[in-house]
Formats: C-alpha cells, structure tokens, sequence
C-alpha cells in the first residue's frame, strides 16, 4: 500500500519529535546532579549529542527543499510544461474543464518519430521556435533524467553529511562516560540516536520523492502500471509486437516499474478496440512484476520440489556455519591461554591445551559438513536448472500459433538458453552466499555484541550508508541489465535469421551487412556492461573504503580499551571482536555480491518467468477427448468470422457457411490471400474463429480437446517441415502409436516415396538436414504424403502441396494424393492451385476476401456459368492456344494466373 504525501510528511514529522527527545533524554540523564562524590568520573558531555540533533532539524529540511527548489527549476524548462501552462491557461480563459494536457505521441507522424522531419502537427511555439510534439517529449525526458540527476547530486551531499554525524555517533558511544545506574537506558539511546539520524535522511528522501513524482501515462487495456515517453531504447523490443524500437531516437513509452515497453506504433492504436493490445494478454504477462524480491522466492519454491536434497544441504550448511562462528572464540580462548600462561606456566598450559583440542575438533568437524552441503548443493542446482528449461519449453510449445505469429524464433531460444541459465546460475550463490553469509552476519553480529557492544555499535553505522548504495545500484543496475538481455537477444535473433537463410544471404553478398548487424547489437550489450561495471565498481571501492575506515577505528579504540586496563576487554576479546568483525565485513561484502547476481539474474527471471507464466487462449488438454475410432468426419462451418491478433484490422474471412459430409472432398479455389489457408488453419486450430463455431461430428470443436481433434487429422502443406533426424523417425512422428517396418514400407510405396528413399545410401535411416535441407521439394512432399499414409486420419488438409513442384514432380505428387483421397475415405479439405486438381472434389468453392462467391459440383458450377465456369473457360482457351504455341505445349495453367488475366482483360468480376 503506498502512502499519501500527507502521511510522509507526517511520519517524517514524527521521526524529528522522535529524536529531538531522545537526544533530550541523553542530554537529560547526563546532566542529572550527582550527590555521589565518587561518580565525577561517569560525567560526560552531552550537549553536543542535543546540537547535532539541532543542527539535523534545521539542515535536513532545508537542504531537502532546496533539492525539490532545483528539480522544479529544471523542470520548468521543459517545452512540454510550457506547452501544458498554455494549454491551462487557455482552458481557465474559455472557463471549460481540463482535461489531458498530455502531448501524445499519437499525434505525431511516424516520420517524425524516426526523427526525420518535424511535423506541423501538435507544435508548440516556444521563444519563436517550432516544435513537434515528439520534440517536446524528447526535450521533456531528458530535461527529467537532468532534474533527477542534480536532484540525487544534492541528496547525496545530505547523505555524506547523515552518514559523518552517524559515525560521530558511533565514536560517541566508545568514548562516552556511561553511569553505571543508567547505563542499560543510556547504551540505548545512544544506538537510538545513530538509528534516527537514517531514518531522518530516508523519510525526507521518501517525502521529496512523492513531490518530485512523475505522472505517466495509464492505459490500462494495454499495461497495468503507468508508462514514460523514454528515448535510447536500442536493441529493446516492444511487448505488444515484438517489434524493435526504430533508430535513430529509438523511443518508445516505457514502465518504469517493470520495464514493460511500447513501441509509437502500437501507441497510436491503444485506443482502437481491433488494436493488438487488446485480446493479447496470452502474449504477455500483466502479473506480478519479478523483483529481485519475488525472484528469490519463486526460485525457492522451485527448489522445494527437491526438498529433501535441499533440506540435506541447508542442515549441513546451519552446522558449518554455527561451527564456523565458534571458531574466533575458541581463537581468542586460545591467545588467553597464551596469556595466562605467560603470567601463570603452572595453571595457563591446562587452558592453552583444552582450546586447541576445541579448535581440532571444530575445523575436522566443520571440513566434513562442508563437503556434504557441497554435494547436495550441486545436486539441487542441476535438477532445478532442469526443471526451469523443462518448464520454459513446455510453456513455450503449448503457446497458440498467434504466439510465434509476433516472437521471433531467436528471442525465444535466447530465453531458453542465455535467460534460463544466468536465471539458475545463482542458486549455488544462494545457497553458498546468501544463507551462509547470512548466518555469518547474524552469528556474527550476536557474538560480536557479546564481546563488547560499544565496538559493535561503531561496526553497525556503516550498515546503513552501504545498504543504501547498494539498494541505488541496484535499482540503477537492474534496468542496464534488461537492456543488456535485450541486445543479446537481438544479436541472437540476428545469427538466426542469417544462418537459417544462409543461401540467401550468400547470393545477394550480404555476409558483411549481417556481421554488422550482429556487431551492433553484441556493441550495444558491451556499452551497457561497460557502464555496469564502472558503477559497480564506484560502489565497490566506496563500501570497501567505508569497511577500511570503520576497521581502523575499532582497532584504534579497542585499542585505548585494552590499554586502559580496567578489565573493559581483554587481549583475547579484542582479537575475538577483530575476527567477528572481519567475519560480519566478509559477510556483508558477500551480500552486497549476491545482491547484485540476484539483480542480474531477476532481469534474466523477468523474460523467464513471463513464457512459464504465459498461457495459451486455448489449452490444448482441455475439452473432451475424441478417438480416431469415434470421429467420422463431418464438418461444419457456421458463420465463420477470423481476424489475425497480429493484423487486426484486417477482416480475412467473412461469414463463411460450409458443409462437409464424412468421406466427401471439398475443393477450395481461388486468388492468392482470399483466405484458404486460414480456413484450413482454423480446422486444424492452430487458430480460434473470431466469431462463428466449427462443428465436428454434431459437437462445437471449442468444447472439444484441440489436441485430440488434431491426432485425428492429416496436413500437408505447400512447404513440408522436417525435423534433423532419419527419414523413419520423421514418418512415425506425432503418430501416437507403435508402427511396424511393413507399415512404414507400405506407406512410402502409395506414396511413391519408396524407390528414391533406397537409392540413399542408408535407406530409411538416412538423415535429412536440418528442415530436410538433404532433400528435393518433390521428395520432402511425398514423406509428408506417406506420413499421412501412416497415420491414417479421419481428416485431411492439403494446402497446396504441388504449387512449388516442376512438372515431374508434380505429377507423381499428384499421383500419391489421389491414391491418399482414394484409399482413406477420409474427409478431405484441398486447397488447389491448378483446376485439373479439383474436378473430381465432391464440392468446389470459389473463395475471394474471405467470403465464399460460389460452391457445387464441377458440373453444376459449369451450368451457372460464374467465376467457376469463367476459370474453366479461360484455362481451356489457353490450352488451345498451347497446341499452336510449341513452347508452352504441356504447360499447366495457374488459377491465380488465370484470375489476374481475366481482371485485367474485364472479363472476370469477383466484386459481389
């Protein structure tokens, strides 16, 4: 729940009264009148504890306000301030009520969003000068980071003046003259005040943070957090599209809350209904955002599936750790012993002795347990990286085909390989850092109370200003990381792209235009790591220098301690202080390295996460399951209506009624993009139908189990697909059952597949290639023929399976799907690129712009005399012009050819 600005203030407010009595209470019990001669001693002074806390209520205000003074100022200047002040002031003029005086990227031509142009659109003239309204955005957003930075500039001036006063505090608490009567009271409030000095300086952060607060842009159909015109968003890709951001500016409306992005294009259409943001929620993931927070714990229940492994490893990691926090004890028993052996030989060597048998047995102790935690950590690592790849992919492949219809193929194996192995990579860190570093620090910090308090109340105030440099980084760090991710997976997608049309950027010469691409991307990645690790390192020398200077004073003090000889610490106790101190330091270092792993890793988790998270529109186990045995076959299509979710606006099929008995052939024909194949596509449902219902058997398919409908069917498409791996392996794949060698044989034989798959020299264990690459166009149909063979399904889809086929090839294509028709008695849907394919389909529908314009027979669409009849007409006249032509004797006739002839000529009108 976040707080109101009243509510910060008034907590800040509280904190103030808070240590002003305090410090009172300091000054209070210091100044009490002794009555006691002998406790002149325990005096000290205490004004200079109620000065400072003065000092703290007037300097920490003032110097808050003149940062919320200087971000005002900047902003101020901000042409799109202006342009809003103008639009108020006309708005007060007219006496109409404001509304959104946002300058929306909307407005503005996309031209001028690449940075080509100014528009004269949305300009706002300012001290006589022009500007578009993605100017104003641009100048806005870089005016903001510069009001940020000299903002944070001033806070951290407030900062080195916080952390000076809590160190001044902590020598305070070495050097005070404790009463013994009040010593518990003021012990307390000593520690009280170096808590109060941060919790002043972070309240007053808070409350300048509310003020100084950015309002962005809400669009709450699209993305559930507010979004920022942000600009150098390279290599980022928008989560609507996919698409990347455009050079030169690269901008895009981002969240600042989880780096979601948008890029201008879908912006522009966020308020139209058709919009890709709408209806794309199986795409993305509006849940909760992945912090480095929720990422530790959902990597922690992902672990707990190996509880009895882990609960192995964290028990033997509690004893190593408890042993390894006994160890400095039994180390400064030992320097006593020493000691007391020098003073006394004849009762010290019996103390010196009993130590170091302690400490043999602690270390023998200590090795055994740290090699089984060793073990069984590794154990809970590979098995839960594992589980994270076995999970991705299985998310990703149950995705809807409109999934991979917007990702590209190589974002998405970069998230399965590059994502989910820097995601699982910290779990040792977890374990072997987090945990045991943890321990070490509370172990520690007890044991070193202990020792001496006073000490371990000096140790403590560098806690604060390194928990705080560290929580900026991260938070700085963690957005450089995602872009990191990003350009990684651009170079990713770009070495996809490249090697898997090899060939054609062979031919065309382009090697080195790709080179260059992969090198800007792998570029932008290396800029931004760069940059990581210089700030990193800022961060790492400015807690080092804090821990050296904190080190120096403990042994300074403790030191004066020692020498003051009135049994406050001993040799051995400063010892003992020194190496829980050293072991709280190593600690909290440890933890400031873990820190910024789970920081990397969270950026990694977030684009993990969001495919394990994601969900199908359609679950492919849900609905009834139908057998091969029950389902006959008979289709039935009712006021068909699909748009694709990365096409919107496009209406591709309207109205379709078709149907289609078991065992009946219906032929589709028709132009190139008037919808056939998308209707086979629905059959198979790789797609659902915007509106409308396709019927199986009596049943609406949308009750029935997608996965079960489509075991039932068989598809040969214009461009097979085949997997890397033997010609058998990829007959029998998805076939669901056990074949034997005959049937296999069989299949192959109908589908004329057989001859040419023995002239191999391995026969039916010779491998294709990668997407049959090994293979003729020709013989990659007929295996997918004879797969059909193989499967035997109650319904068959063939989207043009010859249009890609010289002539030979064709023909003995065209002779196994006729044989394939002939022999299933299957319910058979063929998209037909050649007429003298369809004349013996049971019913022929002419299909334009989504709509059917005619169906029937052959015969009976001749009789009408329509489009059919026109086709028919046409391609016989130009067989007859063929006889007299020699060269084109025996050539076959397209029917998008013939279509394209007939508009031309005004003979055809598909226009009804």
């Amino acid at each position: 729940m976040q707080l109101s600005r009243r509510a910060h203030i008034l907590a800040t407010l509280a904190a103030f009264v808070l240590d002003i009595s305090v410090a009172g209470g300091i000054f209070a019990i210091g100044n009490i009148e002794k009555k006691d001669t002998h406790v002149a001693k325990y005096e000290s002074v205490t004004s200079d504890t109620l000065t400072c806390c003065l000092v703290r209520l007037v300097v920490f205000p003032l110097i808050s306000c003149l940062a919320l003074v200087v971000y005002r100022r900047t902003e101020a200047q901000s042409p799109l301030q202006q342009y809003r002040r103008a639009q108020e002031a006309r708005t007060v003029a007219s006496s109409s009520s404001a509304s959104d005086l946002r300058v929306p990227l909307a407005e503005v031509p996309m031209h001028t969003v690449n940075g080509t142009s100014p528009s004269s659109d949305a300009s706002f003239c300012s001290n006589g000068t022009e500007k578009s309204a993605f100017e104003m955005n641009r100048d806005h957003a870089l005016l903001m980071k510069r009001a940020d930075r000299r903002k944070e500039i001033i806070m951290m001036v407030l900062f080195a003046i916080s952390t000076g006063m809590s160190f001044y505090n902590g020598i305070k608490c070495i050097v005070f003259h404790y009463d013994p009567n009040y010593l518990v009271i003021q012990g307390t409030l000593q520690a009280l005040t170096m808590i109060m000095i941060n919790v002043e300086y972070f309240m007053l952060k808070n409350v300048l943070n509310k003020f100084t607060e950015e309002q962005g842009e809400l669009i709450a159909h699209i993305h559930m957090h507010p979004l920022f015109f942000e600009t150098g968003l390279k290599c980022h890709g928008c989560d609507i599209c996919s698409d990347q951001m455009k050079g030169p500016h690269y901008v895009a409306y981002r969240c600042r809350t989880c780096d979601f992005d948008l890029c201008p294009r879908c912006y522009k259409q966020k308020d139209k209904t058709s919009a890709k943001g709408f209806g794309a929620r199986s795409v993305r993931r509006d849940g909760e955002q992945i912090t480095t927070w929720t990422y530790f714990k959902r990597i922690v229940l992902i672990s707990l599936d190996f509880w009895p492994t882990l609960v192995a490893a964290v028990v033997c990691l509690v004893i190593t750790q408890m042993l390894q926090i006994m160890a400095p004890n039994v180390q400064g028993s030992i320097f006593d012993g020493i000691i007391a052996f020098l003073q006394h030989p004849e009762s010290g060597r019996g103390r010196f002795e009993t130590a170091m048998a302690t400490y043999v047995v602690v270390n023998l102790l200590q090795g055994c347990f740290s090699g089984l935690k060793a073990l069984a950590q590794e154990l809970v690592q590979r098995r839960m990286a594992c589980s994270v790849r076995l999970k991705l992919f299985a998310s990703v492949i149950r995705m809807d085909i409109a999934f991979f219809d917007t990702m590209h193929t190589g974002q998405l194996t970069s998230r399965l390989t590059n994502d989910a192995s820097q995601m699982t990579q910290p779990l040792s860190t977890l374990m072997n850092d987090l945990l045991a570093n943890v321990l070490l620090l509370v172990g520690g910090m007890l044991m070193a109370f202990r020792t001496s308090w006073k000490l371990s109340i000096l140790a403590l105030t560098i806690v604060p200003p390194i928990t705080y440099s560290y929580r900026a980084y991260a938070k700085w760090a963690r957005k450089v990381t995602r872009s990191i991710y990003c350009a990684y997976g651009e170079a990713n997608s770009t070495a996809t792209d490249a090697i898997s049309n090899i060939r054609t950027v062979r031919g065309f010469s382009t090697e080195e235009f790709e080179a260059g691409k992969y090198s800007d991307s792998i570029n932008t990645a290396l800029g931004h790591g760069v940059r990581n690790a210089y700030v990193g390192a800022s961060v790492t020398a400015f807690s080092t220098y804090l821990n050296l200077g904190t080190a120096v004073l403990i042994l300074w003090y403790g030191g004066q301690l020692v020498c003051d000889g009135n049994g406050q610490m001993s040799i051995g106790s400063l010892i003992t202080f020194q190496l829980y101190w050293n072991m709280m330091n190593s600690a909290f270092i440890s933890l400031g390295n873990v820190f910024n792993d789970l920081i990397r890793s969270s950026s990694a988790a977030e684009r993990v996460f969001s495919l394990i998270d994601a969900r199908p529109d359609v679950n492919p186990d849900e609905g009834e399951i139908v057998t091969r045995e029950s389902v006959k076959g008979h289709l039935q299509l009712k006021g068909i209506q699909f748009r694709y979710r990365s096409r919107p606006d496009s209406i591709v099929l309207k109205g379709i009624d078709i149907e289609m008995e078991p065992g009946t052939t219906t032929a589709l024909v028709g132009k190139s993009g008037g919808g056939k194949s998308t209707l086979v596509h629905l059959l198979m449902r790789f797609y659902e139908p915007t509106a409308g219902d396709i019927i199986l058997d009596g049943r609406n398919t949308k009750l029935l189990s997608s996965k079960s409908v489509r075991q039932c069917c068989g598809f040969v498409a214009q461009d097979t697909q085949l997997f890397s791996c033997s010609v058998e392996e990829n007959l029998g794949y998805g076939l669901g059952r056990d074949h034997t060698k005959e049937e296999l044989i069989e299949a192959c034989k109908a589908a004329n597949a057989h001859e040419f798959i023995l002239e191999m020299e391995e026969g039916y264990e010779t491998r294709v290639g990668e997407k049959g690459i090994m293979l003729s166009g020709g013989q990659k149909q007929r295996l997918a023929i004879a797969r059909c063979f193989l499967r035997k399904p109650r319904m068959l889809f063939l989207d043009e399976a010859t249009s890609a086929l010289d002539a030979e090839n064709e023909a003995m294509v065209q002779a196994a799907l006729e044989k394939l028709i002939t022999e299933l008695h299957s319910t058979v849907v063929l998209i037909a690129h050649r007429l003298s394919t369809v004349i013996n389909a049971t019913q022929i529908c002419v299909v334009h712009k989504g709509a059917i314009m005619e169906r029937g027979t052959h015969e009976d669409l001749l009789k009408t005399g329509g489009v059919y009849s026109q086709l028919v007409s046409r391609q016989l006249s130009r067989d007859a012009s063929a006889v007299m032509d020699a060269k084109d004797k025996g050539k076959q006739c397209e029917i998008d050819d013939l279509i394209e002839e007939m508009e031309q000529s005004g003979g055809l009108n598909l226009e009804q």
